[in-house]
């Protein structure tokens, strides 16, 4: 529990450092391209195209990965809520994966055909991920059984079978930086975007720090609630969040509770990929990719990359 807590406060201090940075370089230079554009844009002359181009096929590779696992995440999560109404049901991984294709379609319908719905969406998603954020708070608080602060401050295990604590923390802190990911996704929206140099710069920044001081309290309230660490590696369902659930609140009240998270899962999953889809645009738009001139097409009814928003989908269904 102490790993946890801790990886994630120092990760979370780091990447402050990386997000003020690329607030900064979103300012003086807003583009869907990002990163790539920024290394073209201020790196040494005689380095700036080969960087810029590594720097690309990077960044498109990392958000394709991060679309693909946004979905997988939905579909692994449904099939807990199921295991929680149903303890007899055994999760195959080829429902899983069709869950994730049910992801998928519902990720292209809305950036597609529902994305003038995208401004009412944002807003009401930011009033909901605030409101299941206090929900999730005060009945694990209220209701859940309590470690101590000793326990969740200054106890470190080892159940991966690693060599030292060290080394399981370095492995471990996969985990908080996963949560920090996509900080940058306003910077990929730049081109569409009103005074993008001044608000692109205050959405990555507020976004990341407002829900990073979030997500601590969140992680301090979960080690607090979670009796057992090995318990929760080896529930059914395969979410520790879920355990910690149903030690909590009743069978309904789980459901309820996983309902609240996986709602906001969905919702940024149809926002990952419209940034997704803008990044891989933008670079096959300076032809930095294979069959760029198709990637890069922009649909004239629809205003909108409708071929990479295609080409994301496709590949968050192959790697599934």
């Amino acid at each position: 529990m102490a790993g946890l807590v801790w990886t994630y406060v120092w990760t979370f201090v780091g990447f402050g450092f990386i997000i003020v940075s690329l607030s900064e370089m979103a300012s003086m230079a807003p583009t869907s391209g990002g990163q790539y554009h920024w290394v073209s844009e201020f790196a040494s002359p005689r380095y700036q195209k080969f960087l810029s181009y590594i720097t690309g096929w990077m960044s498109v590779l990392a958000w394709q990965a991060g679309a693909a696992s946004g979905s997988f995440l939905t579909g692994t999560i449904i099939q807990g809520l199921i295991s929680v109404r149903n303890p007899d049901y055994d999760p195959k991984r080829w429902q899983g994966t069709l869950f994730v294709f049910a992801m998928i379609l519902i990720i292209y319908f809305f950036n597609v055909y529902a994305a003038s719905w995208m401004p009412r969406i944002q807003n009401a998603l930011l009033a909901l991920h605030t409101i299941c954020w206090v929900v999730v708070i005060v009945v694990l608080w209220a209701m859940a059984p309590r470690q101590s602060a000793k326990a969740v401050f200054t106890e470190f295990s080892l159940y991966g079978g690693w060599n030292n604590v060290g080394l399981a923390l370095m492995i471990g802190q996969i985990s908080a930086i996963y949560g920090s990911l996509s900080s940058d996704a306003t910077a990929h929206m730049s081109e569409e975007v009103r005074d993008a140099g001044r608000y692109v710069p205050m959405a990555i920044c507020g976004g990341y720090f407002s829900n990073g001081i979030l997500a601590l309290v969140l992680i301090i309230t979960l080690m607090f609630a979670m009796p057992s660490v090995k318990d929760a590696l080896d529930d059914p369902t395969g979410f520790p969040f879920i355990y910690v659930f149903k030690q909590a609140v009743s069978t309904a009240g789980v459901n309820g509770l996983t309902a609240i998270i996986l709602i906001p899962v969905v919702f940024s999953n149809i926002l990952f990929n419209a940034s997704t889809a803008r990044q891989t645009y933008a670079f096959a738009r300076d032809r930095g990719l294979p069959f760029s001139n198709w990637i890069s097409k922009v649909n004239q009814h629809y205003k909108l990359p409708v071929n990479a928003i295609a080409l994301s989908c496709i590949i968050s269904g192959l790697l599934s």
